[in-house]
């Protein structure tokens, strides 16, 4: 595992080789607390197994306040009295998906976020939990799919992402597929420096959380050669290399209602059950 740091002057993306437990949960909070809470916007997507499992809207665990927090709620048998249509400029928002197979839905929602957020010069934050939840729910090539176009989303409003999955729960080969998408993937057991926050134009609070003691970050194209991914995955980028340069060229130009295209077209692909 390389000492390489995740420069976040233009966002980044980070798959989390966690889903629970409190070293996972302070690396999250790393990834998350970056620059100053005046204007940071933060993103939370979580599949909560019942209602008493959703998160508070009003702090993380860190006790920081970003100046914006949007919550997405996925799979939420019983709705609450919340709006349908949030209001996603509030200094609190949150949406439900119902459905999380809904990969529609899902990237919506988080497009609309940054879409809001982006225009008022946000530094927007996002949390994932998790890819686990949502494999449980839909195809692996499907889930590929999203997964693709949505950091390409991300990537075009410079938002620091990072997607948490369980690695006990997948096969060798399906996580070094995964890992080819992002920049970076993080091992949260194996202390080290995590993020770069040296070329932000934005000073940071000398109160704020230190980064320094982070967790390292390691390329995941490292992890699956070219034949592994090309196996599962035929029409997709075949490195991380790929991936990303096809991200950056596309996602200055996506709009919207390119991505809501692209996530419906996926819908329409998944297997009949």
């Amino acid at each position: 595992m390389s000492d390489e740091t995740i420069d976040v002057i233009e966002g980044g993306s980070v798959l989390l080789l966690g889903v629970s437990g409190s070293v996972t949960e302070e690396c999250c909070d790393t990834l998350l607390d970056v620059g100053p809470a005046a204007s940071r916007a933060e993103i939370r997507v979580s599949f909560p197994v019942d209602i008493t499992d959703r998160p508070r809207l009003d702090t993380g665990t860190t006790g920081r306040q970003p100046n914006k927090h949007g919550q997405i709620t996925v799979g939420d048998v019983l709705r609450s009295a919340e709006s349908s249509s949030p209001d996603f400029d509030a200094p609190v928002a949150s949406d439900i998906v119902e459905d999380p197979g809904n990969l529609t839905g899902i990237g919506t929602s988080v497009s609309k976020f940054c879409e809001t957020w982006s225009t008022s010069d946000h530094r927007i934050v996002l949390c994932f939990d998790s890819i686990t939840r949502l494999l449980e729910h839909s195809d692996p090539e499907v889930v590929f799919q999203f997964l693709h176009t949505l950091l390409e989303r991300l990537d075009g409003v410079d938002t620091v992402s990072h997607f948490h999955i369980d690695p006990d729960s997948h096969d060798e080969q399906l996580i070094s597929t995964v890992s080819s998408l992002f920049d970076q993937v993080v091992d949260p057991n194996d202390p080290g420096e995590l993020l770069d926050e040296s070329n932000l134009e934005d000073e940071t609070d000398d109160t704020e959380p230190s980064l320094s003691d982070g967790i390292p970050a390691t390329s995941g194209s490292s992890q699956a050669s070219d034949d592994d991914i090309a196996a599962r995955l035929n029409d997709q980028p075949r490195t991380q290399e790929d991936s990303t340069q096809r991200r950056g060229a596309s996602s200055s130009e996506a709009t919207d209602d390119d991505i809501a295209e692209q996530l419906d077209e996926l819908d329409s692909t998944e297997p009949d059950e």
